[in-house]
């Protein structure tokens, strides 16, 4: 993985990996949003408390990751290991962080940047949620390791999130959900391109930024599978509140058509 359009020193950004379920918005599971993956909690309960990640509460976003533990039954006692990230053993938690949000794609099983949280606190231990946030499923409250101001926030649409994160080799992502890619030998050129898809959107290998835009799924196949997903939560969101949704057929080219149930069509 050579990248040479990014030449910064790529450990003089405190840097941390986060992997997640795989959601759409990450706001919660109204409207007919669901999550997958994320481990066996998920599974069980059909949530995980990074359900709220990218959930704007009074200008701030509150993240959720499960750290490794001891026991199933520790998950408010896993911690993270702040040390790594530049701070001393005695610091609760650690600012000006590039916390970056990963999850597994459900169609190909790999392990994607879905977003991330720019300039964030982490914190060692699990943080309750602030007084007042909208943080609550199931008549649970869900706190967090990591905040940062919403405006440094970023989430990509599912059709954008192109960056696979290696896993499965020595030196790569392994199977914890915290990852710090910290050693100088071997993790110099992934934090590299990280660094470069964050700030130009320029997957290994390409240049997509400036005026291409954000990079487009460019497989077909997967591409068909986002469309109708959305169209597929669009059409449940509106009926469940009143509207009627008709979808036109795929060679009309655009996306459900709503109209409020007690109107007449037009």
């Amino acid at each position: 993985m050579k990248n040479p359009e990014s030449q910064t020193d790529p450990f003089s950004k405190l840097l941390v990996f986060f992997r997640v379920g795989w959601m759409d918005r990450y706001q919660g599971l109204g409207g007919g949003y669901t999550i997958s993956g994320g481990g066996k909690f998920v599974e069980e309960h059909g949530y995980g408390h990074e359900i709220f990640n990218f959930q704007d509460d009074s200008g701030h976003v509150y993240g959720y990751v499960q750290p490794p533990r001891g026991s199933a039954d520790e998950y408010a006692q896993a911690r993270i290991k702040i040390d790594r990230l530049g701070t001393s053993s005695q610091e609760q938690s650690v600012s000006d962080v590039l916390a970056v949000w990963v999850a597994t794609r459900p169609s190909t099983h790999q392990n994607v940047i879905v977003g991330w949280y720019e300039n964030a606190t982490v914190s060692r231990e699990f943080q309750p949620p602030p007084p007042g946030v909208n943080r609550m499923h199931d008549s649970e409250e869900f706190g967090y390791y990591a905040t940062a101001a919403s405006g440094n926030a970023t989430l990509l649409t599912a059709d954008e999130r192109l960056f696979v994160i290696p896993t499965g080799r020595e030196g790569q992502m392994g199977q914890a959900n915290v990852w710090y890619a910290d050693d100088p030998e071997i993790h110099g050129e992934i934090r590299r391109c990280v660094l470069n898809f964050i700030t130009n959107r320029a997957l290994p290998g390409t240049h997509l930024g400036g005026n291409q835009g954000s990079p487009q799924q460019p497989d077909p196949s997967i591409r068909q599978e986002v469309e109708k997903a959305a169209v597929d939560v669009t059409t449940k969101h509106f009926t469940s509140i009143g509207y009627e949704v008709t979808v036109p057929s795929e060679k009309v080219g655009s996306g459900p058509k709503v109209r409020r149930a007690d109107l007449p069509p037009k």
